[in-house]
């Protein structure tokens, strides 16, 4: 009889775990097989990831449905729903497409840079006005006076509204109220539209066919074009309901209106002079005359930024003394504002010398000043980089005609040193930053240029008796196509 002592119980505990070994090579192949699959599968699962944002981290263009001509009145965008919207057509906004070209909004995804959805439009669109509280899109058109409202998420379109006979000249969003507000150069009428749902909601005649919204007050300033009444009226309505609250009387004909938050003013352009009403109540409070045509381009630290032509003038705003004038000379672009570090950074330039000034927005004093590629067309902030665009279309001949790339001028946004200067071809023409990726969309081509001929050096009335020379372009220019590059780094 065999004894169960503490010998006995240790042997069978070791049999038992000699039974749970493996006891053939084929039980340990088959555990180094699954380590090496195990391997593989981690390592080709790193490859996608390495693919992937080697795909999604540098420069991505994407052809649009056709040349983009309207620059920054042409585009739109959604941050929250991740979306881009572009009109594309061979005319610029509000005017009528050549032998009936078609027109489409594009719809990109601002995080891949992909075109999502392509959507035909009317036969002259204009003015991409997007709510990102209700996630709609509208866009109004010059010819057939139609509105069309489209998902902010999807591009589908989501309806339309007919103002016929009306034509609509302008269109504004106040995203506080849900309020769209259309203009019309027939009756001189202001639409508003309920942002949601589209429907109309009230019309006014005789208010206008050019209109501002001043988020803040909640009001809708508008204003007749070239009226050349003597009164010179700018109607003032209410943002929620669309009424008209009062007429106000000026003493110069109104060419523009811009609203100035910071001071809770509204300026208004005339000939020669700035007039600075009331933001809520439209009541002029001063008159500050000019010694040329004002141009409004914002407000900063109590400053109002104005051009004229060739020039750029720094405005007092309390005093209306002139505190800067600086002459930019030809083909400059639009000054950009940058409150968060309180400059001024304007360019211009033509043919092969273009040249670049950074102020500062208080005192007018030249911070910086330098060399830049001729031609600027746009001007952009990238605050999330702390850095400014300059897009510019590049050197041209005497007849306008390019001949050379665009560029893309990077600056630094606290000191205005020069970065960078990114080479573009085909040229930029405009410029559209999504803070909330931090990506930047250069529209690339949409102008014109002259065709290519082979047998162009041939004079034209000999060419005509050569039988195997191909007669002369229908046309002296043609319309580029465009495209748009994503940036998701900067340096």
């Amino acid at each position: 009889m065999e004894r169960s002592g503490p010998t006995a119980m240790g042997r069978r505990r070791g049999q038992a775990l000699a039974a749970r070994r493996p006891t053939g090579g084929k039980a340990t192949g088959l555990s180094r097989r699954r380590l090496v699959a195990l391997a593989l599968l981690v390592a080709g699962a790193a490859s996608l990831l390495a693919l992937r944002a080697a795909l999604t981290s540098g420069p991505r263009t994407t052809a649009l449905s056709g040349p983009v001509a309207g620059g920054a009145a042409s585009m739109g965008l959604d941050p929250q729903t991740h979306r881009a919207f572009i009109l594309t057509g061979e005319a610029g906004p509000g005017q009528l497409p050549p032998h009936g070209a078609p027109t489409y909004l594009d719809v990109l995804d601002t995080t891949t840079g992909a075109l999502v959805r392509a959507v035909p439009l009317g036969p002259a669109p204009f003015g991409v006005v997007v709510d990102t509280r209700t996630a709609r899109v509208f866009v109004a058109d010059l010819l057939d006076g139609t509105i069309r409202l489209f998902d902010a998420r999807t591009g589908a379109a989501r309806g339309a509204v007919s103002l016929s006979p009306l034509a609509a000249n302008a269109i504004a969003l106040d995203s506080h109220t849900d309020r769209v507000f259309v203009a019309s150069t027939l009756s001189n009428a202001v639409v508003t539209l309920d942002a949601r749902s589209g429907r109309l909601l009230r019309t006014v005649r005789g208010a206008g066919d050019v209109l501002t919204v001043d988020a803040r007050t909640g009001r809708v300033f508008a204003f007749i074009a070239n009226n050349g009444g003597a009164t010179n009226p700018v109607a003032v309505l209410d943002a929620r309901s669309g009424a008209l609250l009062r007429t106000v009387a000026l003493s110069q004909p109104p060419q523009q209106v811009i609203p100035l938050p910071g001071a809770g003013q509204v300026a208004v352009a005339g000939y020669t002079a700035i007039m600075l009403l009331d933001g809520r109540t439209g009541r002029v409070r001063r008159t500050l005359p000019l010694p040329f045509g004002p141009q409004i381009v914002g407000e900063t630290s109590g400053r109002i930024l104005l051009t004229s032509g060739q020039y750029l003038a720094l405005l007092d705003e309390r005093t209306g003394r002139l505190v800067r004038t600086l002459t930019l000379g030809l083909y400059a672009a639009p000054p950009l504002l940058d409150p968060q570090h309180g400059h001024i950074i304007a360019a211009s330039g033509s043919l092969g010398a273009g040249r670049l000034w950074v102020l500062d927005a208080r005192s007018g004093v030249t911070i910086q000043t330098t060399m830049a590629a001729p031609n600027p067309v746009d001007m952009a902030l990238a605050a999330h980089d702390q850095r400014v665009l300059i897009a510019s279309r590049g050197a041209t001949d005497q007849r306008g005609i390019p001949i050379g790339p665009g560029s893309l001028m990077v600056l630094d946004a606290r000191d205005g040193r020069l970065v960078r200067t990114i080479a573009l071809n085909p040229r930029p023409a405009a410029l559209l930053i999504d803070a909330a990726t931090g990506h930047v969309f250069v529209i690339l081509g949409g102008d014109a240029a002259p065709p290519s001929d082979t047998w162009g050096w041939i004079p034209s009335a000999l060419r005509r008796r050569i039988p195997f020379v191909p007669p002369p372009p229908s046309s002296s220019f043609y319309i580029n196509p465009s495209s748009v590059r994503m940036l998701t780094a900067l340096p």
